[in-house]
């Protein structure tokens, strides 16, 4: 049989020659399609959705410096302790500063931060592809795998979201820990002991690393339990021996997110299971199918709870599960596959409470580690039943795998494209109404158009009759009815929103508290109650604003008042 029609899946798939162009060709076509996939990102501008907290308006990266890094090192953010991540965004931030802010007041170039987050997914397909061809042997089988996990669609909201670094990061590092881990685990005797070791601890010290770029990361230890039973192949008690010291070196990571995260469940015991299930149904969906792919999908317990498809969803994975459970001897790698694919949904699934879940249990940005076992199951199938028509069907499909991301892209381009692709999937977003209010104000008080401002105000009205506890959207819609004139409200709704502050603890409080006062104060000026606003200027001061506007408002009103005695 010649090289061109080899069906043994050990090397050869049909009319393409692995000796000839898969050892040596095989990566550069997984990191040249991903990169087409995913280029169009490269040009995209910041959103609000996250990225102004995290980057284009946080202080300690406008500018960066030393003092702020060492500052996410001893100090959690936004609930979360993720210093490696902030550590990468600090020096993104050094190369990425503009001479001049922007009419948004951003002083950061957005593509150095895209292309940044565009050419770690490179590097991560390529990781994947690498731990593909140890488990398949087979470079064009592990390529097309390696190709699925680059440009599949669900990959573009972690990608095209700056704020998504987070989860690049700790999937690379995660990624390495799994390849460094099977080449320890594959080892033959006549490797030298001190390279299988090098690789353990490489292994180890990525895993630990990991966890520092994002929570997440605490899979490990069940990602490569199920690498070396399903895909290695050696007992569970050979397992347990190696894994173990994974399991520690993550503790102090589910410790110190416990203690930061104050997020309590409100779903009853018994419902977990079953919303654990409806996640992992709606994004075996998701996979299948990637239409209608949205930043916000409104999927939380309590809306998923109220539907009767609730009651069906969670069995679709479960008898899955079964099938593949049943099969775990025959057909080791696709159990490997569903292992991988669960296990590192684990953290989101809701058995456990975390922060995004009263938006939505279920977010394409928590598939980006769970996609290796999707690269997984894809490997598999193209090695054990190579054949023309499976290589043509399989082009055809990453074909169109690119063509979706290249236009799901689009949608993450700019702010009011975002928010309105997700209203236009999930018109119940409290969050999207949110964003796209912001957007609409901020053009409307540049341009002078005062369409804009009764645009932001109904879709405030809208995101508070869905969220009335929201401070964010209350300051939004003050703030806007204080352009159009409307004082009374505004100012009633700014006075509530710091009762409310002073009802949180002050190690939660938001960094807006200050800039409160102070646009009270400015009201208070520009209605003649000088008093009071000097009163309000000096509180947002005592709440640690420091800026050149605000002491020269303070002596502004100061001398006003002087001048009126």
């Amino acid at each position: 049989m010649s090289d061109d029609t080899d069906r043994s899946g050990n090397g050869e798939t049909p009319f393409i020659s692995v000796r000839r162009f898969g050892k040596k060709w095989v990566p550069w076509l997984v990191g040249a399609l991903t990169f087409l996939a995913m280029a169009r990102l490269c040009t995209a501008e910041f959103t609000w959705w996250d990225d102004g907290q995290t980057i284009h308006h946080n202080p300690r990266l406008n500018p960066p410096t030393w003092e702020g890094v060492r500052y996410y090192w001893r100090h959690a953010y936004m609930g979360l302790y993720v210093p490696v991540t902030y550590s990468a965004w600090s020096g993104l931030a050094a190369i990425a500063q503009l001479p001049t802010a922007d009419e948004n007041g951003i002083a950061l170039n957005p593509y150095v931060f895209h292309t940044a987050n565009v050419l770690v997914h490179v590097v991560n397909a390529l990781v994947v592809y690498a731990i593909l061809k140890r488990a398949v042997k087979n470079p064009w089988a592990a390529g097309m795998g390696a190709m699925v996990f680059g440009v599949h669609p669900v990959q573009v909201e972690t990608v095209g979201w700056v704020s998504g670094m987070k989860d690049l990061l700790c999937g690379t590092f995660v990624l390495l820990s799994v390849w460094q881990y099977v080449i320890y685990a594959q080892a033959t005797k006549a490797v030298h002991p001190r390279d299988r070791r090098w690789c353990y601890w490489g292994a180890l010290a990525c895993a630990g690393i990991g966890t520092l770029c994002k929570p997440t990361a605490v899979v490990a230890p069940l990602l490569l339990a199920g690498v070396d039973r399903w895909i290695v192949g050696r007992s569970w008690r050979e397992v347990g021996r190696a894994v173990w010291p994974f399991a520690l070196a993550v503790l102090p990571c589910i410790t110190w997110t416990k203690m930061v995260q104050d997020v309590t469940s409100q779903v009853p015991m018994w419902a977990k299971p079953l919303v654990a299930g409806d996640a992992v149904a709606f994004y075996m969906c998701k996979i299948i199918w990637p239409a209608n792919l949205a930043a916000d999908y409104g999927r939380n317990p309590a809306y998923a709870m109220g539907r009767w498809w609730f009651w069906v969803t969670w069995g679709v994975p479960a008898v899955v599960a079964g099938i593949l459970w049943l099969g775990r001897q025959r057909r080791p790698m696709l159990m490997a596959a569903g292992w991988l694919f669960v296990g590192g949904l684990a953290p989101v699934l809701g058995f456990l409470p975390f922060m995004f879940q009263s938006y939505s249990t279920v977010a394409d940005h928590y598939l980006y580690l769970p996609m290796l076992g999707f690269a997984v199951g894809t490997a598999w199938v193209v090695a054990t039943w190579p054949s023309r028509q499976l290589a043509v069907g399989a082009v055809c499909i990453l074909v169109a795998m690119v063509a979706r991301s290249v236009t799901q892209a689009g949608v993450w381009h700019d702010d009011e494209s975002l928010a309105r692709h997700g209203l236009a999937v999930n018109g119940r977003s409290f969050g999207m109404r949110l964003n796209l209010a912001n957007t609409l104000d901020v053009r409307a008080e540049r341009s002078g158009d005062t369409s804009g401002h009764l645009e932001a105000e109904r879709l405030l009205r809208e995101a508070l009759a869905i969220r009335p506890s929201s401070i964010a959207a209350r300051q939004a819609l003050a703030v806007v009815l204080l352009e159009l004139g409307k004082e009374d409200e505004g100012i009633g709704l700014l006075r509530e929103n710091l009762r409310l502050w002073q009802t949180i603890p002050a190690s939660q409080r938001s960094d807006e508290i200050a800039p409160t006062y102070f646009t009270l104060g400015l009201v208070m000026e520009k209605r003649g109650d000088y008093q009071q606003g000097l009163e309000e200027m000096e509180h947002a001061s005592a709440e640690g604003l420091t800026s050149r506007e605000l002491n020269g408002a303070i002596e502004r009103v100061r001398g006003k008042i002087a001048k009126a005695r």
